[in-house]
């Protein structure tokens, strides 16, 4: 993917509205960028900023009197470029090292742990599988308390599709991976091109856990991916001790 216009001021804007619109799921206004930051441009300019992002694909705009909103393009953009590593809060790792180390006799029950760790943290819904034989799901209402699936009811049939061909779905995701985490959205999610989910896939002892973490688009790509980067961790620092 190439590098945004000629300035760093169009990737921080970039950023800032991708951001915004995570924490709130309301488009972001040219006036809201303007209170909240300060790019050292003046309303006219960010507002020509704003245009000339829409027209690169990276924005647009859903409605002619709302502000914008990212564009998978938009999204696949800050996964490239945004994302960076941040440590996790005492309770974050208590939660998660509890998880991965709950039933050491039991792979599934552990990897059942972890699944509900890791949508309790991320407050998604999360699908897993070991060996391709033993799948889980957790955490639905994560899910169905988003506006997106409140208001979509095509995006809600396509995810309750998924329940019925989930080892397929696991098995797409896995065959496209190329490293430990992977990100797919839009086209490239084999669950829902209206969907986001980050794919973690670990060892334990011997055996092949994949997790899912299956969300809107606008879900919080850093804080999830660091929760998996998380667990990878204390799986590894548990497979030591053995």
């Amino acid at each position: 993917m190439t590098q945004l216009g000629n300035t760093e001021r169009l990737e921080s804007i970039l950023q800032a509205v991708v951001e915004q619109y995570i924490a709130t799921a309301k488009p972001v206004s040219s006036k809201q960028l303007f209170d909240d930051h300060d790019f050292g441009v003046s309303p006219a300019t960010l507002r020509n900023d704003l245009a000339e992002l829409e027209t690169g694909g990276y924005i647009e705009q859903p409605h002619t009197s709302a502000g914008r909103i990212p564009t998978e393009m938009g999204y696949q953009y800050y996964i490239t470029h945004f994302l960076h590593k941040r440590s996790l809060t005492k309770r974050q790792q208590h939660q998660l090292s509890e998880a991965a180390t709950s039933a050491p006799d039991s792979a599934v029950q552990t990897a059942k742990q972890m699944a509900r760790a890791i949508s309790s943290l991320t407050d998604e819904m999360v699908v897993m599988s070991i060996d391709g034989e033993e799948f889980y799901y957790t955490g639905i209402a994560n899910m169905l308390r988003k506006p997106e699936f409140v208001d979509g009811r095509e995006m809600m049939l396509e995810v309750s599709d998924m329940f019925d061909d989930m080892e397929s779905v696991l098995d797409s995701a896995r065959s496209k991976m190329e490293k430990d985490i992977e990100v797919f959205i839009g086209d490239k999610n084999p669950v829902s091109r209206h969907c986001a989910m980050i794919v973690a896939e670990y060892d334990q002892d011997g055996r092949q856990s994949v997790f899912g973490i299956l969300g809107p688009m606008r879900m919080d790509y850093n804080h999830n991916i660091n929760i998996l980067q998380a667990l990878e961790q204390f799986m590894n620092q548990q497979q030591k001790r053995l």
